[in-house]
């Protein structure tokens, strides 16, 4: 029987969430150690994360196929832009909120292909550390050159809500034109948990740094008490050295990472959604 959506703890976990919830709030040390109630757990391990970067191949090999390097820049943003809500929303919206994954054992393996008009993308992500979870992972696809190696980990604390730190990065290569960009993480934390909802809210920026000479940085903000939207992003590329000039930005994007975002040139126009 499908898992239905909760809107709330059910009524049968309120005392063991309540005591979660007050053993978080007194623990020392890394939240991702911490056995959580069974009801918020998921049955996904987190080596099948992963995934979530190549599961568009379409988007992941664009940038391959675009001769001018700003536009190889702005097309690599989309692709990233396009795999948050995937990463930090899809369980949310399938389990009705965000479940603990499962902690690999070490050297677990999860493999993945998928075959379309772009060729063959392939998968490989393995458990590399244990204590604490490091997933390390490598995507690519043969026909278009493009290659994407990185790792993952996670550092959880807990003060009016779940903070997590995310450790780690990605490189994406572009064959053809001999070009890496570099990808950060951006910190989160959880939302919901009172109600036992929880949900993931991007926090800061986070950056994607090219070695064409072009850069992306990629803010998030979230709701607030009085303004602000859910989930909501803010995007700019310049060429390095000019993050802080309005008036080098060559492409923005704005919207929310979870439901749509506009790319727009220099002259405001839209280029891209």
């Amino acid at each position: 029987m499908p898992e239905q959506e909760a809107a709330a703890v059910p009524p049968q976990a309120k005392g063991s969430w309540s005591s979660f919830l007050k053993s978080m709030a007194s623990f020392n040390g890394d939240l991702s150690s911490m056995t959580a109630p069974a009801f918020i757990l998921s049955t996904t391990s987190l080596t099948e994360f992963s995934a979530y970067w190549s599961e568009m191949p379409r988007l992941l090999t664009a940038p391959a196929k675009e001769s001018d390097p700003a536009k190889r820049t702005m097309l690599v943003l989309k692709w990233f832009l396009s795999t948050l809500k995937q990463q930090y929303a899809s369980r949310n919206e399938k389990l009705g909120s965000e479940k603990k994954p499962l902690n690999p054992f070490l050297g677990e393996l999860f493999l993945g292909k998928w075959e379309d008009e772009e060729g063959t993308t392939q998968l490989v992500s393995e458990q590399v550390s244990h204590h604490p979870p490091v997933t390390a992972y490598s995507i690519g696809n043969e026909k278009h050159g493009v290659r994407l190696q990185g790792y993952n980990a996670q550092k959880a604390s807990f003060r009016t809500t779940i903070n997590v730190k995310q450790v780690g990065h990605a490189i994406l290569h572009l064959d053809q034109y001999n070009e890496d960009y570099l990808i950060t993480f951006p910190p989160l934390h959880i939302e919901g948990l009172i109600t036992g909802s929880p949900y993931v809210e991007l926090n800061t920026n986070s950056y994607i740094i090219g070695s064409n000479g072009f850069a992306s940085r990629i803010d998030y903000s979230g709701k607030g008490w009085v303004s602000g939207s859910k989930n909501s992003l803010h995007a700019t590329v310049y060429p390095h050295g000019k993050e802080k000039e309005k008036s080098a930005v060559l492409y923005t994007a704005d919207g929310s990472w979870t439901d749509s975002f506009v790319i727009k040139d220099a002259k405001k126009q839209t280029v891209d959604t």
